[in-house]
Protein backbone atom coordinates (compact mmCIF):
# COMPACT_ATOMS: atom_id res chain seq x y z
CA UNK A 1 0.00 0.00 0.00
CA UNK A 2 1.33 3.39 -0.78
CA UNK A 3 2.45 6.08 1.65
CA UNK A 4 -0.77 7.78 3.42
CA UNK A 5 0.98 10.27 6.02
CA UNK A 6 4.75 9.91 4.88
CA UNK A 7 5.04 8.91 8.49
CA UNK A 8 5.90 5.18 8.89
CA UNK A 9 4.71 5.23 12.16
CA UNK A 10 0.81 5.87 11.34
CA UNK A 11 0.77 4.36 8.10
CA UNK A 12 1.70 0.95 9.61
CA UNK A 13 -1.49 0.83 11.42
CA UNK A 14 -3.79 1.85 9.11
CA UNK A 15 -6.02 0.29 7.01
CA UNK A 16 -6.45 2.47 4.09
CA UNK A 17 -6.75 6.40 3.13
CA UNK A 18 -10.74 5.69 2.56
CA UNK A 19 -11.15 3.05 5.57
CA UNK A 20 -12.78 5.37 8.30
CA UNK A 21 -16.14 6.69 8.80
CA UNK A 22 -17.42 9.92 7.46
CA UNK A 23 -17.80 13.33 9.41
CA UNK A 24 -20.96 14.99 9.28
CA UNK A 25 -21.69 18.91 8.25
CA UNK A 26 -20.27 19.83 11.68
CA UNK A 27 -16.86 18.18 11.35
CA UNK A 28 -17.31 15.90 13.92
CA UNK A 29 -17.87 12.59 13.22
CA UNK A 30 -21.07 11.05 14.98
CA UNK A 31 -21.33 7.63 15.17
CA UNK A 32 -23.96 4.98 16.75
CA UNK A 33 -23.63 1.97 18.85
CA UNK A 34 -25.66 -1.04 20.12
CA UNK A 35 -25.56 -4.57 21.59
CA UNK A 36 -26.34 -7.17 19.59
CA UNK A 37 -29.78 -8.61 20.83
CA UNK A 38 -29.21 -11.63 17.92
CA UNK A 39 -27.10 -12.19 15.40
CA UNK A 40 -27.56 -9.42 12.83
CA UNK A 41 -29.70 -10.82 9.82
CA UNK A 42 -27.35 -9.80 7.39
CA UNK A 43 -24.26 -11.59 9.64
CA UNK A 44 -22.22 -14.96 8.38
CA UNK A 45 -24.45 -17.87 10.22
CA UNK A 46 -21.06 -20.15 9.93
CA UNK A 47 -18.74 -17.38 11.34
CA UNK A 48 -20.49 -14.53 12.94
CA UNK A 49 -22.82 -16.95 14.03
CA UNK A 50 -21.02 -19.81 15.66
CA UNK A 51 -22.44 -20.14 18.96
CA UNK A 52 -23.34 -16.44 18.79
CA UNK A 53 -24.05 -14.66 22.72
CA UNK A 54 -25.17 -11.11 23.58
CA UNK A 55 -21.99 -9.45 25.21
CA UNK A 56 -21.51 -9.38 29.34
CA UNK A 57 -22.50 -6.21 31.34
CA UNK A 58 -18.88 -6.53 31.72
CA UNK A 59 -18.32 -6.09 28.56
CA UNK A 60 -20.65 -3.31 28.02
CA UNK A 61 -19.39 -1.57 30.81
CA UNK A 62 -15.90 -1.70 29.49
CA UNK A 63 -17.23 -0.90 25.88
CA UNK A 64 -18.56 2.32 26.97
CA UNK A 65 -15.27 3.45 29.22
CA UNK A 66 -13.21 2.66 25.86
CA UNK A 67 -15.75 4.25 23.50
CA UNK A 68 -15.69 7.57 25.92
CA UNK A 69 -12.04 7.58 26.17
CA UNK A 70 -11.86 7.96 22.44
CA UNK A 71 -15.05 10.58 22.09
CA UNK A 72 -12.80 12.78 24.76
CA UNK A 73 -9.47 12.82 22.38
CA UNK A 74 -10.89 12.67 18.64
CA UNK A 75 -13.73 14.32 17.31
CA UNK A 76 -15.58 11.51 17.25
CA UNK A 77 -18.77 10.79 19.23
CA UNK A 78 -20.80 7.51 20.13
CA UNK A 79 -24.78 7.23 20.78
CA UNK A 80 -25.46 4.21 22.53
CA UNK A 81 -29.09 2.89 20.68
CA UNK A 82 -31.43 -0.18 21.09
CA UNK A 83 -30.48 -3.14 18.89
CA UNK A 84 -32.92 -5.07 17.13
CA UNK A 85 -33.21 -6.79 13.61
CA UNK A 86 -34.42 -3.94 11.86
CA UNK A 87 -32.80 -1.00 14.18
CA UNK A 88 -29.11 -1.25 15.56
CA UNK A 89 -25.96 1.03 15.68
CA UNK A 90 -23.42 1.69 12.82
CA UNK A 91 -21.02 -0.63 15.41
CA UNK A 92 -22.14 -3.45 17.15
CA UNK A 93 -20.96 -6.15 19.60
CA UNK A 94 -21.55 -9.03 20.42
CA UNK A 95 -19.76 -12.53 21.34
CA UNK A 96 -19.33 -16.22 19.34
CA UNK A 97 -16.92 -18.94 19.49
CA UNK A 98 -14.20 -18.75 18.34
CA UNK A 99 -11.10 -21.27 17.40
CA UNK A 100 -7.97 -19.03 17.22
CA UNK A 101 -8.61 -15.63 18.19
CA UNK A 102 -9.95 -13.61 21.45
CA UNK A 103 -12.14 -11.39 18.95
CA UNK A 104 -12.18 -9.95 15.13
CA UNK A 105 -14.00 -6.70 14.02
CA UNK A 106 -14.90 -5.35 10.53
CA UNK A 107 -13.35 -2.59 9.51
CA UNK A 108 -15.61 0.82 8.05
CA UNK A 109 -15.20 0.08 4.48
CA UNK A 110 -18.38 1.36 2.29
CA UNK A 111 -18.80 -1.80 0.60
CA UNK A 112 -19.34 -4.13 3.23
CA UNK A 113 -22.49 -2.99 4.13
CA UNK A 114 -24.37 -2.89 7.64
CA UNK A 115 -21.42 -5.73 8.54
CA UNK A 116 -19.03 -2.53 8.97
CA UNK A 117 -18.15 -1.99 12.50
CA UNK A 118 -19.28 -5.35 13.79
CA UNK A 119 -17.07 -6.47 16.46
CA UNK A 120 -17.20 -10.26 17.86
CA UNK A 121 -15.42 -11.65 20.64
CA UNK A 122 -14.77 -14.92 21.65
CA UNK A 123 -16.79 -16.48 24.20
CA UNK A 124 -15.02 -19.78 24.97
CA UNK A 125 -14.67 -19.61 28.64
CA UNK A 126 -11.00 -20.63 28.52
CA UNK A 127 -9.94 -17.87 26.39
CA UNK A 128 -11.68 -15.64 29.04
CA UNK A 129 -12.76 -12.54 27.48
CA UNK A 130 -16.40 -12.31 28.38
CA UNK A 131 -16.24 -11.87 32.59
CA UNK A 132 -14.09 -9.66 34.37
CA UNK A 133 -13.45 -6.89 32.10
CA UNK A 134 -11.23 -3.89 33.24
CA UNK A 135 -8.15 -2.00 32.72
CA UNK A 136 -5.43 -4.42 33.19
CA UNK A 137 -6.18 -7.64 31.71
CA UNK A 138 -6.07 -9.26 28.22
CA UNK A 139 -9.61 -8.93 27.91
CA UNK A 140 -9.77 -5.02 28.09
CA UNK A 141 -7.08 -4.58 25.48
CA UNK A 142 -8.61 -6.88 23.35
CA UNK A 143 -11.62 -4.54 23.38
CA UNK A 144 -9.54 -2.09 22.54
CA UNK A 145 -7.95 -3.47 19.40
CA UNK A 146 -10.69 -4.60 18.07
CA UNK A 147 -12.54 -1.28 18.59
CA UNK A 148 -9.42 0.32 16.98
CA UNK A 149 -10.04 -1.86 13.73
CA UNK A 150 -14.20 -0.57 13.70
CA UNK A 151 -12.49 2.97 13.38
CA UNK A 152 -10.36 1.99 10.59
CA UNK A 153 -6.91 0.62 12.49
CA UNK A 154 -4.81 -2.59 10.72
CA UNK A 155 -2.08 -4.92 12.40
CA UNK A 156 0.77 -3.00 12.46
CA UNK A 157 3.08 -6.62 11.30
CA UNK A 158 2.67 -9.05 8.64
CA UNK A 159 -0.10 -11.37 10.90
CA UNK A 160 -3.34 -11.97 11.17
CA UNK A 161 -5.28 -14.14 13.84
CA UNK A 162 -8.09 -14.31 12.22
CA UNK A 163 -6.92 -15.80 8.84
CA UNK A 164 -2.82 -16.46 9.50
CA UNK A 165 -2.68 -17.87 5.71
CA UNK A 166 -3.30 -14.42 4.32
CA UNK A 167 -0.21 -12.74 2.42
CA UNK A 168 -2.21 -9.64 1.23
CA UNK A 169 0.55 -7.27 -0.21
CA UNK A 170 -1.33 -4.16 0.20
CA UNK A 171 -1.45 -4.84 4.13
CA UNK A 172 1.51 -3.35 4.35
CA UNK A 173 3.69 -1.08 5.33
CA UNK A 174 4.70 -2.84 8.75
CA UNK A 175 6.12 -1.89 11.78
CA UNK A 176 9.64 -3.95 12.46
CA UNK A 177 11.70 -4.93 15.12
CA UNK A 178 11.40 -3.65 18.44
CA UNK A 179 8.50 -1.28 17.13
CA UNK A 180 6.13 -3.95 15.76
CA UNK A 181 5.19 -4.49 19.77
CA UNK A 182 2.12 -3.05 22.02
CA UNK A 183 4.77 -0.74 23.93
CA UNK A 184 4.32 1.68 20.42
CA UNK A 185 0.97 0.05 18.80
CA UNK A 186 -1.81 -2.09 20.70
CA UNK A 187 -2.92 -3.57 17.00
CA UNK A 188 0.29 -5.82 17.49
CA UNK A 189 0.71 -8.96 18.39
CA UNK A 190 3.54 -8.91 20.36
CA UNK A 191 2.68 -7.94 23.91
CA UNK A 192 5.40 -6.06 26.73
CA UNK A 193 8.24 -8.92 27.63
CA UNK A 194 6.51 -9.28 31.12
CA UNK A 195 2.89 -10.27 29.97
CA UNK A 196 1.03 -6.75 31.15
CA UNK A 197 -1.49 -5.80 29.67
CA UNK A 198 -2.10 -2.30 27.80
CA UNK A 199 -5.25 -0.05 29.03
CA UNK A 200 -5.04 2.66 26.10
CA UNK A 201 -4.42 3.11 22.72
CA UNK A 202 -0.36 3.39 22.22
CA UNK A 203 1.16 6.53 20.55
CA UNK A 204 0.99 5.22 17.18
CA UNK A 205 -2.86 4.40 17.08
CA UNK A 206 -3.55 7.47 18.71
CA UNK A 207 -1.69 9.46 15.80
CA UNK A 208 -3.27 7.62 13.13
CA UNK A 209 -6.81 8.02 14.80
CA UNK A 210 -5.75 11.53 14.97
CA UNK A 211 -5.13 11.87 11.03
CA UNK A 212 -8.81 10.04 10.68
CA UNK A 213 -10.57 11.97 12.96
CA UNK A 214 -8.57 15.06 14.17
CA UNK A 215 -7.29 14.86 17.87
CA UNK A 216 -8.99 16.92 20.68
CA UNK A 217 -7.02 18.70 23.27
CA UNK A 218 -6.50 16.82 26.18
CA UNK A 219 -4.41 17.41 29.71
CA UNK A 220 -3.91 21.15 28.97
CA UNK A 221 -3.31 22.53 33.03
CA UNK A 222 -0.45 21.73 35.39
CA UNK A 223 -0.27 18.37 35.58
CA UNK A 224 1.22 15.33 37.93
CA UNK A 225 0.60 11.87 37.27
CA UNK A 226 1.81 9.81 40.23
CA UNK A 227 3.06 6.09 40.10
CA UNK A 228 2.60 3.73 42.70
CA UNK A 229 4.14 -0.17 42.66
CA UNK A 230 0.44 -0.96 41.20
CA UNK A 231 1.80 0.95 38.19
CA UNK A 232 3.93 -1.88 37.19
CA UNK A 233 0.68 -4.05 36.76
CA UNK A 234 -0.26 -2.35 33.26
CA UNK A 235 1.05 -0.44 30.25
CA UNK A 236 0.26 2.84 29.43
CA UNK A 237 0.69 6.17 27.50
CA UNK A 238 -0.09 10.12 28.94
CA UNK A 239 -1.29 11.92 26.29
CA UNK A 240 -0.87 15.81 27.26
CA UNK A 241 -0.88 18.96 25.54
CA UNK A 242 -0.17 21.95 27.68
CA UNK A 243 0.71 23.40 31.09
CA UNK A 244 3.95 22.55 33.13
CA UNK A 245 3.72 18.57 33.99
CA UNK A 246 5.45 16.27 36.28
CA UNK A 247 6.06 12.43 36.47
CA UNK A 248 5.95 11.89 39.60
CA UNK A 249 7.49 8.51 41.25
CA UNK A 250 8.69 9.77 44.95
CA UNK A 251 6.20 7.37 46.63
CA UNK A 252 7.94 4.53 44.94
CA UNK A 253 11.12 2.50 46.95
CA UNK A 254 12.01 0.14 43.51
CA UNK A 255 14.30 1.69 41.13
CA UNK A 256 12.31 3.76 38.54
CA UNK A 257 13.24 4.98 34.73
CA UNK A 258 11.33 8.43 34.12
CA UNK A 259 11.99 9.37 30.26
CA UNK A 260 10.47 12.62 28.99
CA UNK A 261 10.86 11.88 25.91
CA UNK A 262 8.07 11.22 23.26
CA UNK A 263 7.67 6.93 22.18
CA UNK A 264 10.51 6.06 20.79
CA UNK A 265 12.42 2.71 20.79
CA UNK A 266 15.53 3.17 23.72
CA UNK A 267 12.21 6.06 25.57
CA UNK A 268 10.26 4.19 27.33
CA UNK A 269 9.93 4.47 31.34
CA UNK A 270 9.43 1.40 33.69
CA UNK A 271 7.41 2.08 37.01
CA UNK A 272 5.99 -0.15 39.53
CA UNK A 273 6.05 -3.79 40.14
CA UNK A 274 4.69 -6.37 38.36
CA UNK A 275 1.85 -8.58 40.15
CA UNK A 276 4.49 -11.30 40.24
CA UNK A 277 6.95 -9.11 42.24
CA UNK A 278 9.71 -7.49 39.86
CA UNK A 279 10.44 -4.46 38.63
CA UNK A 280 8.17 -3.68 35.50
CA UNK A 281 9.91 -3.09 32.15
CA UNK A 282 8.96 -0.48 29.69
CA UNK A 283 5.77 -0.04 30.41
CA UNK A 284 5.18 3.70 30.36
CA UNK A 285 5.69 6.18 27.20
CA UNK A 286 4.25 9.26 26.31
CA UNK A 287 2.31 10.54 23.13
CA UNK A 288 4.25 11.48 19.70
CA UNK A 289 3.26 15.12 20.35
CA UNK A 290 3.22 15.20 24.51
CA UNK A 291 5.40 17.19 26.34
CA UNK A 292 6.00 16.23 30.15
CA UNK A 293 8.20 19.20 32.23
CA UNK A 294 9.40 17.31 35.07
CA UNK A 295 10.34 14.13 36.59
CA UNK A 296 10.51 13.18 40.64
CA UNK A 297 12.60 9.67 41.48
CA UNK A 298 11.54 7.86 44.32
CA UNK A 299 13.94 6.45 47.40
CA UNK A 300 15.98 3.82 45.46
CA UNK A 301 19.02 4.10 42.34
CA UNK A 302 16.75 6.21 39.81
CA UNK A 303 17.45 6.86 36.23
CA UNK A 304 15.64 10.48 35.15
CA UNK A 305 15.97 11.78 31.26
CA UNK A 306 14.85 15.36 29.99
CA UNK A 307 13.78 15.95 26.86
CA UNK A 308 14.25 19.72 24.81
CA UNK A 309 11.73 21.67 26.91
CA UNK A 310 13.05 23.60 30.55
CA UNK A 311 13.16 19.92 32.79
CA UNK A 312 13.38 19.71 36.24
CA UNK A 313 14.91 16.61 37.46
CA UNK A 314 14.74 15.45 41.30
CA UNK A 315 16.25 12.10 42.23
CA UNK A 316 15.52 12.06 45.37
CA UNK A 317 17.17 9.27 47.75
CA UNK A 318 19.30 6.70 46.17
CA UNK A 319 22.34 6.62 43.51
CA UNK A 320 20.33 8.05 40.98
CA UNK A 321 21.26 9.34 37.36
CA UNK A 322 19.72 11.94 35.68
CA UNK A 323 20.53 13.53 32.12
CA UNK A 324 19.90 16.82 31.15
CA UNK A 325 18.82 17.27 27.35
CA UNK A 326 18.94 21.16 25.77
CA UNK A 327 17.09 23.53 27.21
CA UNK A 328 17.37 25.38 30.51
CA UNK A 329 17.38 22.26 33.45
CA UNK A 330 17.46 21.93 36.97
CA UNK A 331 19.44 19.07 38.41
CA UNK A 332 18.78 17.89 42.53
CA UNK A 333 20.10 14.08 43.21
CA UNK A 334 19.17 13.90 46.76
CA UNK A 335 20.50 11.62 49.08
CA UNK A 336 23.16 9.02 47.79
CA UNK A 337 25.87 9.13 44.99
CA UNK A 338 24.31 10.53 42.02
CA UNK A 339 25.39 11.22 38.25
CA UNK A 340 24.53 14.55 36.86
CA UNK A 341 24.79 13.97 33.14
CA UNK A 342 24.44 15.86 29.60
CA UNK A 343 23.61 14.66 26.64
CA UNK A 344 23.31 17.56 24.82
CA UNK A 345 24.41 21.31 25.47
CA UNK A 346 22.50 23.17 27.28
CA UNK A 347 22.40 25.59 30.58
CA UNK A 348 22.15 23.42 33.47
CA UNK A 349 21.50 24.40 37.04
CA UNK A 350 22.99 21.45 39.73
CA UNK A 351 21.61 21.77 42.86
CA UNK A 352 22.65 19.88 45.24
CA UNK A 353 26.20 18.73 43.71
CA UNK A 354 28.58 17.45 46.43
CA UNK A 355 32.38 17.24 45.51
CA UNK A 356 33.65 13.79 45.94
CA UNK A 357 30.43 12.17 46.38
CA UNK A 358 28.23 12.68 42.99
CA UNK A 359 30.06 13.08 39.36
CA UNK A 360 29.42 15.18 36.54
CA UNK A 361 28.91 12.58 33.28
CA UNK A 362 29.28 13.96 29.11
CA UNK A 363 27.53 11.63 27.70
CA UNK A 364 30.92 10.46 24.97
CA UNK A 365 28.21 10.77 22.05
CA UNK A 366 28.91 14.64 22.65
CA UNK A 367 32.62 13.37 21.12
CA UNK A 368 34.51 14.02 23.87
CA UNK A 369 36.23 10.97 25.87
CA UNK A 370 38.52 12.88 28.11
CA UNK A 371 39.08 15.94 30.07
CA UNK A 372 41.92 16.48 27.37
CA UNK A 373 38.83 16.45 24.76
CA UNK A 374 36.31 18.73 27.29
CA UNK A 375 38.94 21.21 28.35
CA UNK A 376 39.23 23.50 25.29
CA UNK A 377 35.49 24.00 25.14
CA UNK A 378 35.24 25.45 28.24
CA UNK A 379 35.97 28.92 28.16
CA UNK A 380 35.98 30.45 31.55
CA UNK A 381 34.76 29.45 35.42
CA UNK A 382 33.22 31.93 37.39
CA UNK A 383 32.74 32.32 41.54
CA UNK A 384 29.48 33.87 41.83
CA UNK A 385 28.88 33.81 45.38
CA UNK A 386 28.53 30.47 46.77
CA UNK A 387 28.31 28.66 43.07
CA UNK A 388 30.53 28.12 40.38
CA UNK A 389 29.25 28.68 36.60
CA UNK A 390 31.09 27.00 33.76
CA UNK A 391 30.87 28.06 30.75
CA UNK A 392 31.27 26.41 27.35
CA UNK A 393 32.59 27.64 24.24
CA UNK A 394 30.85 30.99 22.71
CA UNK A 395 28.03 30.43 25.65
CA UNK A 396 26.14 27.82 23.71
CA UNK A 397 26.11 25.59 27.54
CA UNK A 398 27.04 25.98 30.63
CA UNK A 399 26.89 24.26 33.95
CA UNK A 400 26.05 25.80 37.63
CA UNK A 401 27.23 24.60 40.56
CA UNK A 402 25.00 25.85 43.24
CA UNK A 403 26.12 26.32 47.00
CA UNK A 404 29.21 24.36 45.67
CA UNK A 405 31.73 26.69 47.04
CA UNK A 406 29.98 25.93 50.67
CA UNK A 407 31.18 22.02 50.59
CA UNK A 408 33.97 20.58 52.09
CA UNK A 409 35.61 19.62 49.23
CA UNK A 410 36.47 21.27 46.34
CA UNK A 411 35.46 20.95 43.00
CA UNK A 412 37.82 19.05 40.83
CA UNK A 413 38.65 16.96 37.63
CA UNK A 414 38.11 13.81 39.58
CA UNK A 415 34.45 14.86 39.72
CA UNK A 416 34.41 14.39 35.95
CA UNK A 417 33.28 11.19 34.11
CA UNK A 418 32.62 10.13 30.31
CA UNK A 419 30.34 7.51 29.57
CA UNK A 420 27.43 6.33 27.26
CA UNK A 421 24.33 7.98 28.96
Amino acid sequence: MPSITDDYRIDAVLAGSDIRWDAGPSGTVALTYSFMSALPVYADPAQDGNGFSVMTSDQQTAVREILASLSSQFNITFTEVSDSASSYGQLRFGNNSQAATAGYAYYPEKFTGDTAGDLYINNVAAVSQTTHVVKGTNAYSTLIHEIGHTLGLKHPGDYNAADPGSSNPNDGPFLTGVEDSELFSIMSYTQQSQGLERINLAPYDYAALAYLYNAKPVNTGDDTYTFTTDSGHIVQTIYDDGGTDTLDASGLTTAVTLNLNAAAPGTLSSVGLIPAGPAAVDNLSLGLNSVIENAIGGSDNDKLVGNSANNTLIGNSGNDTLIGRLGNDSMAGGEGSDIFGLSSVGFYTFQDFVPGVDKVAFDTGLGVADYAQLSPYITSIDAQGDDIVVHFVSDIASITFVGVLQQSTALSVSDVVFQAL
